[in-house]
């Protein structure tokens, strides 16, 4: 059965939007654009400032009281309340039906050539860099999702739409994308999916219909221990298929034309490589042609460098939130002396094999360990003192907040070094995202 027709929605009863962000209020247009007349509820867990038009409000307590009493016969939640909060499973049991905007934008559009793109890391940078390939291809391309703007109010590509969708968004996905690209697999996210067991099948939900094809990355096990038997795969990191060697991107045997790519390191090599899957896939690829990349710009928050007056360069990597992409990073930018801005909120990640390759890196200058407290958010930086300590790494210290921890790392880099920021582990303590925790890197770099 094709799943975009598998799933209906009624906007003529009891309706409610949960969490009243950037979705939040585009999915109330939206309902609004369905059923002027709606009988709708905006949920909030805080309060709003700005109450909404053309829709009750309930914030706190009465709220979710309201969801848990199955007061309503549909809400749409955003991506940030986790599906498996307590108020879900009792508003099922009541028969009230859940859903999510990335549902709403799938089902509306029915027609449209879609491709949903995941993984732990590198999901936003292999979308923008295939939605870029597409223009290059001649595609009238579209980035949506994850990636920035929400998917409701917009109409998708002329000819293709790019979805960046994150795991919250494909938790609970009933509609389908035409094709679907997994970049990889790493323990993150744990508190909102209540375990990095149903994070890894929530992820890969994207890739649970066979009837869609699927590019996944050969050397990710994790990726392959859920497709073992899944048909209708096509793998890359792989001699037959793209993957990288060196510097250099090959399809096969034939090495790539690319030309002035911005991206830096292995890693986003490995994207590019699934961007060219895809590509492929959706039957924008031609041979023996030049991939020129000028007009490419990437994402910021990303190895993002900026060189100081002073000679320091300093690297703003704060999408780094598990320790995976710090050795990324270190790959990059561990060669020249350097400094690192190291952890955050404790999420269990596993430090141990970052810790080890450190000790490999005669050129580390010092860690420095941001350690903000908060009741709500435990923090990595007595379980990382301890490790770093232990392994007889420079520890600078433990500092009570990131200000603290950047103005020390300024004050000690000298001309020619490198000031690092790639924590491996989020950040709510200080910031509300690693957006606001890197511009707020780059603001005290540039101001010092």
């Amino acid at each position: 059965m094709d799943q975009r027709q598998a799933v209906s929605f009624n906007f003529n009863g009891k309706i409610a939007v949960w969490g009243y962000g950037r979705e939040g209020q585009a999915t109330h247009r939206f309902v609004l654009q369905q059923n002027p007349h709606a009988d709708l509820t905006i949920i909030n867990d805080g309060p709003l400032t700005d109450l909404p038009s053309g829709a009750s409000v309930l914030t706190g307590a009465a709220g979710t009281d309201a969801i848990a009493a199955g007061v309503f016969n549909l809400v749409i939640k955003s991506p940030g309340i986790s599906l498996y909060r307590p108020e879900i499973a009792a508003g099922k049991a009541c028969g009230t039906q859940f859903t999510s905007a990335t549902n709403l934008w799938l089902a509306n559009w029915p027609d449209a050539l879609t491709i949903g793109i995941t993984g732990t890391k590198g999901k936003s940078t292999t979308a923008s860099v295939l939605h870029h390939m597409f223009g290059l291809a001649g595609r009238r391309s579209k980035l949506l999702g994850n990636v920035g703007t929400p998917m409701l109010g917009q109409t998708p590509g002329e000819d293709v739409t790019v979805l960046e969708l994150s795991s919250y968004q494909i938790a609970d996905l009933e509609y389908f994308p035409n094709l679907a690209l997994v970049t990889n697999l790493y323990p993150e996210h744990g508190p909102w999916h209540h375990g990095h067991d149903n994070y890894f099948r929530d992820k890969m939900r994207l890739v649970s219909q066979t009837a869609v094809p699927a590019a996944l990355n050969a050397t990710d096990s994790r990726v392959a221990e859920f497709v073992s038997n899944r048909a209708n795969v096509t793998v890359f990191e792989t001699p037959g298929g793209f993957h990288v060697e060196g510097d250099a991107v090959f399809d096969g045997p034939v090495k790539l034309e690319i030309r002035n790519l911005a991206l830096r390191g292995h890693h986003n090599l490995v994207n590019l490589a699934g961007a060219f899957t895809m590509l492929k896939l959706a039957g924008a690829y031609r041979k023996n042609r030049i991939w020129d990349f000028a007009e490419f710009k990437p994402l910021p928050h990303r190895l993002q460098e900026l060189r100081l007056t002073n000679g320091v360069l300093v690297v703003n990597d704060s999408i780094s939130t598990i320790p995976e992409t710090t050795r990324a990073a270190l790959d990059v930018h561990g060669g020249e002396p350097f400094h690192l801005i190291l952890g955050g909120v404790d999420r269990g990640q596993d430090f141990g094999e970052l810790i080890v390759h450190l000790k490999t890196l005669p050129t580390l200058r010092g860690i420095y360990l941001p350690d903000g407290r908060h009741p709500d958010y435990p923090s990595t930086g007595e379980k990382l003192e301890y490790d770093v300590k232990a392994a007889g790494l420079p520890l600078v210290a433990r500092f009570n907040s990131f200000d603290n921890a950047v103005n020390a790392a300024l004050s000690a880099a000298q001309s020619g070094d490198t000031i690092l920021l790639s924590p491996g582990a989020p950040s709510q303590t200080e910031f509300a995202d690693f957006e606001k925790r890197g511009a707020k890197f780059l603001e005290l770099c540039q101001t010092y």
